[in-house]
């Protein structure tokens, strides 16, 4: 009997052994996994975001843009932007992102084949904004485009009827003719969004009169070019 006491006694304690090792184990593979976990979650990281293609409601950038703005272990941000512009209001939503960004963590562009207008505009919100020899940049400057077709529809057969609460109201408007004061609107109009633009390229460039007159009349530079006149980096 006390040998049998004795077997049964040697088994149970064997068993317990057995089931606390492989409690043990299982605590050390939680905490593994766990601490593997907080690692890769808590790890810093410099965020890269493309900008391609016409600018016009990007909202699957900004959106990208808010998400790494809110991650608390962003170090950098790279832009990449190979674009030749859009809308002044969507390209100036983007900046505003940047900027908010290049606030808390150094934030750079590089452009590669094009990075004009719109796209030149957005990328200002970084601090630095690097291009290759080749690329084309600048084009800075607002763009308002219409046409006459009232010859056209004069030739067809077809007299337009406009009924509108203004003089000025959808001024330009293809199925009008332009005069003076319609024209002397819209360039007044076209003009103050110019220099919105032009004061921003200013004040975040630190540009002089002469690099201004350059790039007033929206022409296009090379990256070689666009260096000389501190444009870019």
């Amino acid at each position: 009997k006390d040998e049998k006491k004795w077997f049964l006694n040697s088994s149970l304690w064997k068993r317990k052994s057995l089931l606390f090792k492989y409690f043990i184990f299982f605590l050390l593979l939680t905490s593994l996994f766990w601490s593997f976990h907080n690692n890769k979650k808590n790890t810093d990281f410099i965020a890269k975001v493309h900008l391609e293609g016409l600018i016009s409601d990007r909202f699957d950038v900004l959106e990208k843009l808010d998400k790494i703005y809110e991650n608390k272990n962003l170090k950098g941000l790279l832009l990449v932007t190979n674009s030749p512009g859009g809308t002044f209001v969507s390209s100036k939503e983007i900046f505003d992102s940047l900027r908010k960004i290049s606030e808390k963590v150094p934030a750079t562009t590089y452009i590669r084949e094009v990075g004009t207008s719109g796209a030149y505009l957005a990328s200002l919100g970084t601090e630095k904004i690097f291009v290759n020899n080749g690329t084309i940049t600048g084009s800075i400057g607002v763009i308002l485009q219409s046409a006459d077709l009232t010859s056209l529809l004069e030739n067809l057969g077809i007299e337009p009827v406009i009924v509108k609460s203004g003089e000025l109201k959808t001024v330009p408007n293809p199925l009008e003719k332009i005069n003076d004061e319609k024209l002397k609107y819209m360039n007044n109009i076209i003009n103050k969004m110019q220099n919105q633009f032009v004061n921003l390229v200013k004040e975040r460039r630190n540009l002089n009169q002469t690099s201004i007159e350059l790039i007033s009349d929206g022409r296009i530079f090379t990256g070689e070019e666009a260096k000389k006149i501190n444009i870019v980096d």
